[in-house]
């Protein structure tokens, strides 16, 4: 009877202890903050990384390439009437770091409705996270703004509504993003990326083979040192393009309602065609030239070609064609609503 008496207090002093509330201190924005919690787990050099979260929370990623094993640090950030309830809600949000057959998940858990949504009490979880290098990191999280530098063999995330910033992945990009900002820089290889209402910022961007799809619905794309294939569409917005090398066939920029204005070093291979509804197109060739042009531009626009050697082979009153150089590249430009096509060449 001892025994069994001494064996249930000390699981109820266990049950205790791991339920026990979790130290916050008040910082002077009458938030409460909890103490950093670091976390370790086995990972190599090539496996993956799979970052997981529910709706109900929000936060920050800050994903380095600087570590031998995986190094998972957190600090939770509440806001809450009290202490009291503040615990409440520490109690309820935990990171779990669990073993893959790929590699490791990182599991950002809290209740999928929220108690402190709806009012002005809030939480916000913030984790820095460190992982050998070319390790695939694979994120799905809805509310966590994202700041990572590789080297990453891959980099993923699906539908964030949080600002997105990757550098140094020598692998498959893709990030899918609505409403915030994403930049992303140091590039290899396969390139997808998707906005929704704000910016996509680029440099520095090789696709080798590949063609780079980039889509955004109602923002602004610019770019800068871009080598590969090009796939670019958007809508309302600016598209800004310096220092383009293209290869490949079928490169294509489109745009709606934006002026489009792209500067190459030099223009000697690949074929481009350049689509505007309502906006102007502005080509700048910095460098040598060997290219066939086919502009079409809107009723009342004009073209307007010059600072380089050009053979005119087809001239309308809203259409010219001309040759110049080698014609080992091909361009088209149409604009069908309004805008005008100006091409600048070298000579100036």
């Amino acid at each position: 009877m001892m025994t069994r008496l001494l064996i249930g207090i000390m699981l109820l002093t266990a049950y205790g202890a791991s339920h026990a509330a979790e130290p916050l201190t008040r910082d002077r924005d009458g938030v409460f903050v909890g103490n950093r919690l670091e976390q370790t787990a086995a990972l190599k050099s090539g496996q993956t990384v799979t970052i997981t979260g529910v709706a109900s929370l929000a936060g920050s990623l800050t994903i380095t390439a600087d570590g031998r094993e995986c190094r998972v640090a957190c600090r939770k950030l509440l806001k809450a009437p009290d202490r009291q309830e503040a615990e409440s809600y520490a109690h309820l949000i935990s990171v779990e770091v669990v073993t893959a057959p790929d590699g490791l998940t990182i599991d950002l858990r809290a209740p999928a409705k929220a108690p402190w949504s709806g009012t002005g009490n809030s939480a916000r979880l913030e984790l820095q996270i460190a992982v050998p290098e070319k390790c695939a990191i694979k994120i799905a999280t809805a509310y966590f703004d994202i700041a990572a530098v590789g080297p990453f063999s891959e980099f993923v995330v699906n539908e964030s509504l949080s600002k997105v910033s990757v550098e140094n992945v020598d692998g498959a990009t893709e990030i899918k993003v609505s409403n915030r900002p994403l930049a992303v820089k140091g590039l290899r290889g396969k390139v997808v990326l998707v906005n929704r209402y704000s910016d996509i910022t680029m440099e520095d961007i090789d696709t080798g083979e590949e063609t780079g799809l980039i889509s955004n619905d109602n923002g602004e794309v610019d770019i800068t040192r871009y080598r590969g294939g090009l796939d670019l569409r958007t809508s309302y917005d600016r598209i800004v393009a310096r220092q383009l090398f293209l290869t490949g066939g079928r490169n294509r920029v489109k745009n709606v309602s934006g002026p489009v204005a792209l500067s190459f070093d030099s223009l000697t291979a690949g074929k481009l065609r350049i689509t505007n509804e309502y906006g102007p197109v502005t080509l700048d060739i910095l460098g040598r030239v060997d290219a066939r042009f086919v502009c079409r531009e809107a009723d009342g626009g004009k073209t307007v070609a010059e600072h380089m050697t050009m053979e005119p082979t087809v001239v309308y009153d809203n259409r010219l064609e001309f040759v110049t150089g080698d014609q080992t590249a091909e361009v088209r430009v149409t604009t069908t609503g309004d805008g005008d096509i100006i091409i600048n060449g070298p000579d100036r």
